[in-house]
């Protein structure tokens, strides 16, 4: 995956670009720059860059990326909102959500644990946490009923 940004910075246009896959790479103006995501299960990435007086935050969850400019998102101009707001037992979630589905259904049960941890993510950045507590309960709800429909089936055809 990648995302390219045009910012007009004080200083002069820059150009910065963000790609994903083996490795996480933030390029700006040419000049490459290692990222590391800040949680083991999902990508999560804040990584301020200054450019003259203007301040940016490259933000990435998942597969989503965005950059924010003075305090503003370019991809939806919403607000900039850090992921340290994100609170700390969401990350217990995260883990819980992602490892349980492994442990249950192994890839099946990571990528539902996965596709909802993103989602407490964005939650837990807006300050939902009820609805994070019952998107919690929902996935496991949804990784025990496909864990007993896989389980159903191993005992009925004998694998």
């Amino acid at each position: 995956m990648k995302k390219k940004w045009i910012v007009d910075a004080t200083d002069g246009t820059h150009e910065i670009q963000y790609s994903a896959g083996f490795t996480r790479k933030l390029l700006i103006d040419g000049e490459k720059f290692k990222l590391r995501s800040s949680n083991w299960f999902i990508n999560m990435i804040d990584y301020e860059i200054t450019l003259g007086n203007t301040k940016c935050q490259l933000v990435v969850i998942g597969s989503k990326a965005d950059l924010a400019v003075n305090g503003y998102y370019l991809g939806n101009g919403e607000p900039y909102e850090p992921l340290s707001k994100i609170p700390a037992w969401v990350n217990v979630f995260i883990g819980l959500s992602s490892f349980g589905g492994i442990i249950l259904i192994g890839l099946i049960g990571m990528l539902i644990g996965i596709l909802f941890s993103m989602l407490y993510a964005f939650l837990g950045i807006k300050g939902k946490n009820k609805t994070i507590i019952f998107s919690f309960v929902l996935c496991t709800i949804i990784q025990i009923v496909v864990f007993s429909i896989v389980y159903i089936m191993r005992i009925e055809h004998g694998i």
